[in-house]
């Protein structure tokens, strides 16, 4: 009651309003301060992180010393596959490590290394499986450094030269020998002695050895059985097969057959005739391949491998 009268509670709410609560300007001023000090420890953070990542891919000199790293621990986990070169890869904080026909990928340390495919989803590439074939595209051995001489079983007359890493105990060797090599025309084959399969090497050395070694590799081919090389020829022959075997890994190769054209193009695994002389007449060589109509060399033939009449 307020001078005699009686006044309800809802009157005297709206007579006596409660006061209005005012942000405290200290407080607001703290809480956008801590706001603008998160903000800008994120965008250093950020920067670090693209700083860190321009420096491992942009600072060749600077990451030299990471994928030495790198390929030092996968040599020791693929001993007998030759690394042939280590970049970065398009995917920041990795590597592309190249070992033989394989396209793999390490981080910095060494310690993990990825074995697959990457795929960049905005332009839908496979990205190992081009640069697998840009690679194989400029991958070339020189015939000339491969000890032809001294393990090397030649046969067919040409202008053309053709060098195949054959294992003489190699099933797909020998289908391509017997179906195709034999048949060529105008074509200079050489089978260099290639044992790297188990029990491989007395077959090689007993072709090397042979009167005429290019008849024995192709009745070693054709399942017959060799007599055994003496212990002199062996001898000296060993250098020869070692040789040939320390050029494979040299150039990575991992399997036979593997074709070596005339510019040093290099194509491993089979090939139908048709394939083949399509494969070589691809190339830098501009000479008569099996029946090619433009004209061979000056005094060269183009004739038939030197086992053709054996086989019929």
């Amino acid at each position: 009651m307020a001078g005699g009268r009686l006044v309800s509670r809802e009157a005297a709410r709206h007579a006596h309003p409660a006061p209005v609560r005012r942000p405290r300007p200290r407080r607001t001023l703290a809480l956008a301060l801590a706001w603008a000090a998160g903000v800008a420890a994120a965008l250093a953070l950020i920067a670090l992180a693209a700083s860190a990542t321009a420096a491992s891919g942009g600072k060749a000199a600077e990451a030299a010393a990471v994928p030495d790293a790198v390929a030092r621990r996968i040599r020791q986990a693929l001993p007998a596959t030759p690394i042939r070169s280590i970049r970065p890869a398009p995917v920041a904080g990795l590597y592309e490590v190249v070992a033989g026909r394989n396209v793999l990928y390490a981080e910095p340390t060494g310690r993990y290394l990825l074995v697959g495919h990457i795929y960049d989803l905005a332009t839908a590439t496979d990205v190992t499986a081009a640069r697998k074939a840009e690679i194989a595209a400029a991958r070339r051995i020189p015939q000339d450094s491969l000890p032809l001489a001294e393990a090397g079983v030649r046969y067919g007359e040409g202008p053309v030269r053709l060098v195949v890493f054959s294992d003489p105990t190699c099933p797909w060797c020998r289908r391509l020998n017997r179906e195709v090599l034999r048949e060529l025309e105008g074509v200079e084959v050489v089978e260099l002695m290639y044992p790297a399969r188990p029990g491989s090497r007395a077959v090689a050395e007993a072709v090397l050895c042979a009167d005429d070694p290019a008849a024995a590799l192709a009745a070693a081919f054709d399942g017959r059985r060799l007599a055994e090389a003496s212990e002199a020829c062996r001898e000296r022959v060993a250098a020869g097969l070692d040789a040939a075997l320390a050029a494979g890994r040299r150039h990575g190769i991992t399997g036979t057959p593997t074709l070596v054209a005339p510019d040093g193009r290099v194509h491993e695994g089979f090939l139908t005739r048709p394939q083949l002389v399509a494969w070589m007449r691809a190339g830098d060589a501009r000479r008569a391949v099996d029946g090619d109509p433009r004209p061979a060399a000056k005094g060269q033939a183009a004739g038939r491998t030197s086992t053709k009449e054996e086989k019929r």
